[in-house]
């Protein structure tokens, strides 16, 4: 469990931070989806399902597994919603290249 600050930040201890770079580059789909998301600065679930033939379903389980460990955070614009990575996020896609 990720505990948040007063401004509603997660605080994320060292353990945790390993765990969840560990979780995205564990997973192929996940590690892709957050480079996909890298490259385009800013992407829908769609438009992530036609850029990696990964199935609707799995995308959206995934950016939510991702926003929920502060990888990625999201802008709502009418019916869509628009992720993108946190710094953290973009620390964690960078870090190997």
């Amino acid at each position: 469990m990720i505990l948040l600050n007063v401004m509603n930040k997660p605080i994320l201890t060292d353990e945790d931070k390993v765990r969840i770079i560990a979780s995205v580059y564990s997973n192929p789909k996940k590690l892709l989806i957050a480079t996909q998301i890298h490259k385009l600065k800013e992407s829908s679930a769609d438009e992530l399902t036609r850029l990696t033939g990964i199935k609707a379903n799995l995308i959206t389980m995934y950016l939510k597994e991702m926003e929920e460990a502060g990888i990625m955070k999201t802008r709502r614009e009418s019916y869509y919603v628009f992720y993108s990575l946190t710094p953290f996020g973009e620390k964690i896609i960078t870090l190997f290249n």
